[in-house]
């Protein structure tokens, strides 16, 4: 009889050690709707989303290579980041879904947020192509733009300088896993200092399911304000002003 309790105990064992379990905590997407550049604090975010996986802390002088603050301005950033797999990473198999948001606080306040997940269901919406074309440059608000496409994957301004000259962008993430590859898409809307839409990018790229992502190019720095749309892919300009 003993012998049999043991050998169910090993077997109850075995089968516990082969369960994924999750790795941190689930947060809510829609809760970055209500985050606000330059006003939001991390507190204020731990209070509506839970306490990070991690924050890193950073303080020195912006070099000639800064692209959002000028050469010589001492720089406070704190970088934070979530993230959330309901059943683990799995190393030695196909990357798991999972969830993950990037935050960056300038001098205590939310100026960037990137937030993406895999996990099906989670609010993968497609992007809404068919209404760029709505978009007017130098007419359409940030508020507009958000009525239009909806709340965005992730927000960005350029913090450094005086707060007239500050420009400010918004992107949406889509995904998707088809015939064993995943199709991606990134919308980078931008705006005027004035808060007025001033153009976007349409990125696509595609890689094997399972294999690491094919990181989307990084926005340059501009000089002057950018066009409609970049030529990026042939069809990313509708032809609207």
């Amino acid at each position: 009889m003993k012998a049999k309790i043991l050998a169910l105990a090993l077997t109850l064992s075995a089968c516990a050690a082969g369960v994924p379990h999750p790795i941190g905590h689930d947060f809510s997407r829609a809760a970055f709707a209500a985050f606000v550049l330059q006003s939001t604090t991390l507190p204020e975010v731990e209070a509506m989303i839970g306490q990070p996986l991690q924050v890193l802390k950073i303080s020195s002088l912006a070099n000639e290579h800064a692209v959002a603050v000028t050469p010589g301005t001492p720089v406070a950033l704190t970088l934070v980041n979530y993230f959330y797999a309901p059943y683990g990473d799995r190393p030695q198999q196909a990357p798991g879904p999972s969830k993950a948001a990037e935050m960056i606080f300038f001098q205590g306040r939310l100026v960037s947020y990137d937030v993406n997940s895999s996990i099906p269901g989670d609010d993968n919406a497609p992007i809404a192509e068919d209404r760029l074309a709505d978009l007017h440059k130098g007419v359409t608000t940030h508020q507009e733009a958000v009525a239009l496409l909806g709340p965005p994957d992730g927000q960005s301004i350029m913090f450094g300088g005086p707060a007239a000259g500050r420009t400010s962008m918004m992107a949406y993430q889509w995904a998707q896993t088809e015939g064993g590859m995943v199709h991606r898409q990134l919308l980078r809307v931008e705006f005027d200092p004035a808060g007025r839409f001033s153009g976007y990018t349409m990125l696509d790229n595609s890689y094997p399911a399972g294999s690491t992502p094919i990181p989307f190019p990084f926005p340059q720095p501009r000089t002057s304000p950018p066009p409609v749309a970049e030529p990026v892919r042939p069809y990313a300009d509708p032809g609207h002003t």
